[in-house]
């Protein structure tokens, strides 16, 4: 099944980030900026592709409250 732009969310979260947009881990207050969260989700992304997997395969992916988690979930749905 073709998938459009407009069906990948995490896609188009990462066109849409602007300069002041930021992730911030309420914990420690660590904040990752615009620039790097697009560049973090486009990579765990490919990582899952290079891994193997294809769009429209199934992955089971153990979140925590966490900056990794957030941005390794979006990879997976950046990836389809």
């Amino acid at each position: 099944m073709h998938r459009s732009r407009e069906w990948n969310f995490a896609g188009r979260l990462v066109e849409r980030l602007g300069e002041n947009s930021a992730l911030i881990e309420a914990a420690s207050g660590h904040t990752i900026r615009a620039s790097e969260i697009a560049e973090l989700i486009v990579g765990f992304g490919a990582g899952f592709l290079s891994s193997g997997l294809r769009p429209d395969d199934r992955v089971l992916i153990s979140c925590g409250v966490n900056p990794s988690s957030v941005l390794g979930y979006l990879g997976a749905m950046y990836a389809g």
